[in-house]
């Protein structure tokens, strides 16, 4: 009750009705100045069968006369029936056309569509929906089309052709000829345990089936709602630049790299081409990580030339320390003395240098002590 309290005191639906109303009326033939002109119709034919009737009363009256005016009489009768169908036809499209606007009517059926729409019948929702939504167009780069017809609230879909007849030429379409062939004819609904009412499911299902059932109604009757469906990325995109950022901070393998975001190399190498083409940060290649590869006779140099700095150590004393084989120890050495650091005890002897030179004998002189 609140909703439709809500909707009924809501300046733009009431604004909404007007102009709906104002529309009607434009469409529809002035009926006040119709039915007058019925009217008095009906009265002239009412008083000339009054005179011809009278006229026939009279026994001098010949055959011929007497068989023209009873044509006439008789031909005056049918149209005084005829104007009485078209006044009441006029006084019920009046009484339709002011019931279809009603604020409380239209509030009522869109609080109904609210439950309708909260409830977990899907057939009758599928039934509801047809009366509002024309057609929703998807298209390739996600973009979602909902056309939406405004008269959707204005009648139940017992009384919605005729909605649709005073709106417009339920003829004529602007669609070709093509495109009403690819439309398919929906699915009837099964919604008996939910309407108990045959007529109205009948007259529910025969519209929401027809695929050309707004068809003649001017695009002044629609709105559309444009919706672009979000694109699901791939772990890859979705990281990309993450992942360059820290491949070009740390300069990491791709192995570390992988291990640090838990991911394949693949999937990794993926990310990184990501970031190239849509971020322009180019960290692919090895060149990003060679400068901080692990190495460990580089990273320990320093280390390994300490250590020998320690008198009476031996390389088997550094195998057992650093826990390397001699090949790595050396190459550490080596680092340390091409960065310029002193790999053996100050004051120490070199290693003796095997030689191939023949060192001879001194003779000590008689006279000199031998030293």
């Amino acid at each position: 009750m609140n909703r439709r309290k809500q909707l009924v005191q809501n300046p733009e639906f009431r604004q909404f009705l007007s102009l709906v109303e104002q529309k009607l009326a434009d469409l529809t033939p002035l009926t006040a100045d119709l039915k007058a002109e019925l009217l008095s119709e009906r009265a002239e034919l009412e008083r000339s069968c009054q005179g011809w009737r009278r006229s026939l009363g009279d026994p001098d009256l010949d055959d011929c006369t007497r068989r023209v005016l009873q044509g006439d009489v008789g031909a005056a009768q049918r149209r005084i029936n005829e104007i009485e169908g078209l006044v009441q036809q006029l006084d019920s499209s009046d009484g339709f056309r002011e019931q279809i606007v009603d604020p409380e009517v239209v509030a009522q059926r869109l609080a109904h569509l609210d439950e309708v729409l909260m409830g977990d019948a899907a057939s009758i929702t599928n039934l509801e929906l047809a009366q509002h939504i024309e057609a929703i167009h998807c298209y390739a780069d996600g973009r979602v089309i909902i056309r939406t017809c405004q008269l959707g609230a204005l009648a139940d879909p017992a009384d919605f052709c005729s909605v649709l007849e005073m709106c417009g030429d339920t003829g004529s379409s602007d669609e070709s000829d093509e495109d009403a062939v690819r439309q398919r004819r929906r699915t009837r609904r099964r919604v008996v345990a939910d309407i108990d009412d045959d007529e109205r499911i009948e007259a529910a299902n025969d519209f929401a089936v027809n695929p050309r059932r707004f068809a003649g109604l001017g695009p002044e009757w629609f709105t559309e709602d444009t919706f672009q469906v979000p694109r699901r990325l791939s772990w890859s995109e979705e990281h990309a630049l993450e992942v360059a950022q820290f491949r070009m901070e740390t300069g990491a393998t791709m192995a570390k790299t992988a291990e640090r975001f838990d991911r394949t190399i693949p999937t990794i190498r993926a990310a990184l081409r990501y970031a190239r083409d849509l971020h322009g940060i180019d960290a692919l290649g090895k060149s990003v990580s060679t400068s901080t590869r692990a190495f460990w006779p580089r990273d320990h140099a320093a280390e390994v030339a300490e250590f020998f700095r320690q008198p009476g150590v031996s390389m088997k004393d550094a195998q057992e320390h650093f826990g390397k084989s001699q090949p790595w120890i050396s190459k550490a050495r080596k680092i340390a003395q091409e960065r310029g650091l002193d790999v053996e005890t100050p004051g120490s002897c070199s290693p003796a240098r095997p030689t191939s030179e023949v060192i001879p004998d001194v003779q000590a002189d008689p006279g000199e002590a031998v030293a």
